[in-house]
């Protein structure tokens, strides 16, 4: 054992000290056995009064306390009452790895002082047996200090006082323990727990601000019972009322909702306890009764939680679709105003009053559609629509009461081209504002909203559409304003249009019946013109003298020309009546082509000879077919017609073909032809590819021409090269057009 060669002021003994403890001091020399000494059973002393009969007993009782001072695994340190110092075990400079250094006091460390070792041993001077915390200390701090391997180092000390036989108090024993293994794992454990608790505090907080900001609403609740235990704030939110936080799944009926077929939903249908259950929901539309009153559409997904196979609990999501579900509303609406619109043209009224309806039934409550009367340059009300039978006959009966086409929205609409938009109307005086005939409707079923559209056409205001709300708290937006805008613009469009037929339609119509008159009146007088004129022909016949039958001869001839062109352009004017009508019909019967083709074209000889040209026929066989031979004649004949007008003093050839299955007539001049650009047009009514200065007729020949070719089943095709000629080329099935269709 290492002992001090000096008082407990200065002199110590060396003794190896060496740690993170603050240095402790060096004890005094022991000159006797300490009378009495105090520890706990970690130091591996004994109580003093047990140590004292021990000692009492031996032969040596100071060699027995050096060696076992000595040999102790504890380290101890001795200081005296001025707080030096006196004495060190090996135990002490194996732990420390070195003795204090000279002059060492407790009372002067400012390290010791510090840490609060100071403090305990005053304490155990006055008589207490101590122990001091455990404290780290870092070697930076002490340079005295120095532990192998380690850089820091935890140490606890147990101080006791040594009492002499008089129960003075002269010495202080400082055991000490190593814990620095022992405190490094807990303050390890320590900080991992301290970083796994903010770790987990952390991720809570982001799970809940995950939860209160995602799109869906969510609920969790425990199983078996279905106690809800979580709701976020996109819930309430959707829902409008704070969450409720039933205490079981029998509590679900407090959630109002409703099925799409209009059933109640029953608490044990909510997707929260069918997944309680174990059933996993992907998604069910409800409309929900919210906090406010109104009734909104959500859809509800579930599933349970599960956790080592057993259900603990259960979680939805609640989605708002409400805009969704108004999308989808608003999409049926125009596809069906679309096909309300297609029937347009065959009943217009109804159609007005299935577009009203669809207004109604996307928009609001009341609808009224009205048209623009350019002559009057007022509105007519064409069309309206509410879903109470009685509103909608109060409705009609106050607007044709008195419609107001000054001041009202509607008319303002017409004038500015722009919609009329108002959330809320005001209630102050709003009875007294309206006409009188309109003020029971108002007064029964209110009016809160108002939204009038123009109906547009081509850039033009046709009329308006207009939507009303009577329920307060239920304004229109301007969401709705595109919405039905666009309804308006599809109905504008379909609605000028039909306008426009049955004004083309009823044109025709006149025409038509001009035509027809027309024609009758021109042909009537024409029949006793004719009568006349053979008669004056006999009686020329029978009159002597040459010269004057030669002259009337001419004339008369002239006149019966003339006579044939008047009457067949009245027939053509009658025939493009028919036709345009669909009354041209066909008398069909057995017709041999060739025979009627060589027939017509012997009218025209002695005109193609007279013009200086030639007319030839060429026919292999005789053709037969079931066709009108009257309207089989009109073609030939127009086609020679034609012929002869555009290639006067030309050759024309006339050829008639066959192949068991069709007959082919070919009407070939070579005239002047006819221009590309016009090949196209010909056909048409009133068309003609040359100038009407250079050659009569109406424009009709070929146009009716082709439609008796095409009632027949038949085709008709040309080709020309201008300044060549052009040929004419008629294919007709032999069966006729029955079998041909």
């Amino acid at each position: 054992m290492a002992r001090a060669h000096g008082s407990d002021t200065g002199q110590q003994a060396k003794s190896p000290v060496a740690s993170d403890v603050s240095p402790l001091p060096p004890p005094a020399e022991a000159t006797s056995p300490p009378e009495a000494c105090s520890s706990r059973g970690e130091t591996g002393l004994e109580p003093p009064h047990s140590l004292r009969e021990m000692l009492a007993g031996l032969a040596d009782p100071l060699g027995l306390l050096e060696g076992m001072f000595t040999h102790s695994p504890v380290p101890y340190s001795l200081f005296g009452v001025e707080g030096g110092c006196l004495l060190t075990n090996p135990a002490y400079r194996e732990m420390f790895g070195r003795e204090p250094p000279a002059a060492y006091n407790v009372f002067q460390d400012e390290v010791a002082e510090r840490q609060g070792l100071s403090a305990l041993l005053r304490r155990a001077f006055q008589g207490e047996t101590v122990e001091t915390p455990v404290v780290w200390y870092d070697p930076k701090e002490l340079e005295h200090v120095h532990v192998t391997g380690a850089r820091r180092v935890a140490i606890s000390c147990t101080c006791f006082p040594l009492m002499g036989q008089g129960g003075e108090i002269r010495h202080v024993v400082i055991a000490y323990r190593d814990r620095t293994a022992e405190w490094t794992s807990r303050d390890e454990e320590k900080e991992r727990l301290q970083q796994l608790t903010g770790e987990l505090a952390a991720e809570r907080a982001r799970l809940k601000a995950v939860l209160d900001n995602i799109p869906a609403g969510v609920l969790l609740a425990e199983a078996p019972s279905g106690r809800i235990v979580l709701g976020n704030a996109q819930v309430e939110r959707i829902l409008f009322h704070p969450v409720l936080h039933s205490a079981s799944v029998d509590q679900y009926d407090e959630w109002v909702g409703f099925h799409p077929d209009g059933r109640r939903v029953e608490g044990r249908e909510w997707p929260l306890a069918r997944a309680l259950l174990g059933e996993t929901v992907p998604g069910e539309d409800f409309l929900y009764q919210r906090g406010d009153g109104t009734r909104e559409w959500i859809r509800v997904g579930g599933a349970p939680i599960r956790r080592d196979g057993h259900i603990t609990g259960g979680v939805v999501a609640v989605y708002d679709i409400q805009h969704e579900k108004r999308a989808q509303g608003r999409l049926r609406a125009l596809a069906d105003t679309s096909t309300a619109l297609a029937q347009a043209s065959t009943d217009f009224s109804e159609a007005l009053e299935e577009l009203a309806r669809l207004a109604s039934a996307a928009l609001g409550e009341c609808c009224v559609l009205t048209l623009l009367d350019e002559e009057k340059h007022a509105l007519n009300v064409v069309a309206t629509y509410h879903p109470d039978p009685e509103a909608r006959q109060l409705l009609k009966d106050s607007l044709n009461a008195a419609y107001d086409n000054e001041g009202g929205s509607a008319m303002r609409v017409v004038k500015t081209g722009r919609p009329v938009l108002v959330a809320r109307v005001p209630q102050e005086g709003l009875l007294e504002s309206l006409a009188l005939p309109a003020r029971p409707f108002t007064a029964r079923y209110g009016l809160h909203s108002v939204l009038v559209v123009p109906l547009r056409a081509q850039g033009a205001v046709i009329g308006t559409m207009g939507v009303s709300r009577g329920r307060p708290g239920w304004p229109y937006t301007h969401e709705d304003q595109d919405f039905l805008q666009e309804m308006a613009d599809r109905a504008g469009l379909v609605i000028q249009n039909v306008r426009l037929l049955r004004t083309a339609q009823q044109a025709v119509r006149l025409r038509d019946d001009f035509l027809s008159i027309a024609s009758h009146e021109l042909k009537t007088p024409l029949t006793p013109l004719s009568l006349k004129l053979q008669s004056l022909a006999r009686m020329v016949g029978s009159e002597q003298g040459e010269v004057l039958s030669q002259r009337l001869s001419r004339d008369v001839e002239a006149m019966r020309r003339q006579v044939k062109r008047l009457s067949d352009l009245i027939s053509d004017l009658l025939d493009v009546a028919r036709i345009s009508g669909g009354r041209l019909k066909l008398v069909l019967e057995q017709v041999e082509l060739t025979g009627l083709v060589r027939e017509v074209a012997s009218r025209f000889e002695q005109e193609a000879e007279r013009a200086g040209g030639k007319l030839t026929v060429r026919a292999a066989e005789p053709l037969v077919g079931r066709w009108d031979r009257l309207r089989l004649e009109q073609v030939v004949t127009n086609l020679l017609s034609n012929a002869l007008k555009y290639g006067p003093g030309k050759s024309i050839s006339v050829e008639v073909e066959g192949d068991g299955e069709q007959a082919r007539l070919t009407v070939r001049d070579e005239g002047i032809g006819i221009e590309p650009q016009h090949l196209a047009r010909i056909f048409e009514k009133f068309e003609r590819a040359v100038s009407e200065r250079h050659y009569g007729g109406l424009g009709l020949g070929l146009y009716i021409t082709r439609q008796i070719v095409r009632a027949m089943g038949g085709s008709i095709t040309v080709e020309s090269v201008l300044q060549q000629g052009t040929v004419f080329t008629v294919q007709l099935p032999l069966r006729g057009p029955s079998e041909a269709a």
